[in-house]
């Protein structure tokens, strides 16, 4: 999947791009393509990022070893906040202190979204932590 230079949303019709995939992840081992349909919204301050996709991974049982299929879905959303900071961490603090109700993840405003990336941290945080 192409970068998504962050700029270029505001001149989309609705600040938004959609679009469908079919994307193999060299570092994701899946029987079948990942396929699905995700959707990039300028919102001023953040972007917001739905995708909606699924996959065959062939995973190992924990108890048995046996091989077994497991169809592998993600249906889900993220604000990413926009900062001109967001390349910048503050490392003068032991700690942060964030609201579960706040988006953590920013990106800078005049710079690239990259979509596999977070699709691929997406299908791996949908992973089943035992696979039984």
């Amino acid at each position: 999947m192409d970068s998504i230079y962050i700029p270029d949303l505001l001149r989309t019709q609705n600040r938004s791009l959609a679009f469908e995939f079919q994307e193999c992840f060299p570092d994701l081992e899946t029987l079948t393509p990942v396929r699905g349909r995700m959707c990039v919204s300028h919102k001023t301050t953040y972007i917001e990022v739905v995708v909606k996709a699924e996959t065959i991974v062939t995973l190992t049982c924990d108890r048995c070893l046996k091989q077994y299929n497991h169809r592998l879905k993600v249906d889900t959303s993220e604000l990413i906040w926009l900062m001109a900071s967001a390349d910048k961490v503050d490392t003068s603090k032991a700690e942060v202190e964030i609201s579960l109700d706040e988006p953590v993840e920013s990106l800078h405003p005049q710079g690239n979204f990259l979509p596999g990336d977070w699709l691929y941290q997406q299908l791996c945080l949908a992973l089943p932590l035992r696979q039984l």
